[in-house]
């Protein structure tokens, strides 16, 4: 069965039985690797605007080249609550360089800094020429599953249901690999998330606080207030 108690509204459950039904199994809901993904509307009305300042927001893009999607996206995280908010996209395949530059044009309001797939050192030069105050991310051995880990360290990752429906659909269907013995096995998925590298790149000067530092860290608070309290 599915607990409906843990999830946290109709839109998050009827995406889960979608999973469950696609996969045959009810098991493959726990195999998601964006397992704090939730969908909402009016992401950035109710989240991001008036309360979360320019310092929190976030630019990314994933290169799709000539084959595969190219996908860009606005974001914001709240520290305090460690949540991750998407709630721009673009997704788009088979563009030219110069059809980029302006569909991609949204990602330059505010003069955020863009963090990109540093793999094209070309694209992001031509981008820079074209105006684009954009860089490329740091990718090196074990990136992938830092920032796997990176993600799915956020106690929410909200996406605009309207306004990044791709992103959605990637986070709802992307699953674990897992090997012979049934284990899952890390860095490795179903699809090719493109959503999850833009997240990733866009990200690129967050520094995020592992689930065991952030717990010694709640325990560490915890017990000053109370020796405070108490003396």
């Amino acid at each position: 069965y599915v607990d409906i108690v843990k999830v946290t509204n109709i839109s998050d459950a009827i995406s889960k039985l979608k999973r469950i039904a696609k996969e045959g199994k009810f098991g493959a809901d726990g195999d998601l690797v964006l397992y704090n993904a939730v969908f909402e509307k009016q992401v950035y009305e109710k989240y991001i605007e008036g309360k979360l300042g320019k310092k929190d927001q976030h630019r990314g893009i994933d290169w799709g080249y000539s084959t595969s999607y190219t996908c860009g996206l606005k974001m914001a995280v709240n520290t305090k609550l460690n949540e991750l908010y998407i709630y721009w996209e673009y997704y788009n395949k088979g563009k030219l360089t110069k059809e980029l530059f302006k569909e991609l044009e949204p990602l330059k309001e505010g003069g955020k800094i863009i963090y990109a797939d540093s793999a094209s050192a070309q694209t992001i030069a031509d981008f820079y020429d074209a105006g684009y105050n954009i860089d490329g991310a740091t990718k090196g051995n074990g990136s992938v599953e830092y920032h796997e880990q990176l993600l799915r360290s956020f106690s929410r990752i909200v996406i605009d249901i309207d306004r990044c429906p791709h992103t959605k659909e990637e986070a709802e269907e992307c699953v674990y690999k897992k090997d012979k013995n049934g284990d899952i096995q890390a860095g490795r998925y179903n699809i090719d998330p493109h959503s999850f590298d833009a997240m990733s790149y866009g990200l690129e000067e967050y520094e995020y606080i592992t689930k065991r530092s952030l717990l010694f860290k709640t325990i560490s608070v915890a017990l000053t207030f109370l020796l405070i309290r108490n003396s």
